[in-house]
């Protein structure tokens, strides 16, 4: 029996090394909130992304607004 492979999440030691474009999973390590409290503030507006094919988007600099505008930790 082969062992599962999981992905190890990355971390980030500045904010020159982040991706220009992330994925929700990402965004949720780099703001420090669960998966789903990203996704909720997708859906009402307070983080823009785009959805590109069946995947959601979050650009760098939109995360960065977010931050600045006191984006809080669920």
């Amino acid at each position: 029996m082969s062992a599962l492979k999981t992905k190890k999440p990355r971390y980030f030691t500045s904010w020159e090394d982040v991706p220009i474009i992330l994925d929700i999973a990402t965004a949720a390590l780099i703001l420090g909130m669960p998966y789903d409290s990203v996704r909720k503030h997708i859906r009402d507006g307070t983080i823009p992304a785009s959805k590109i094919g069946k995947l959601w988007r979050i650009t760098k600099e939109a995360l960065k607004a977010f931050l600045e505008a006191g984006g809080e930790k669920a």
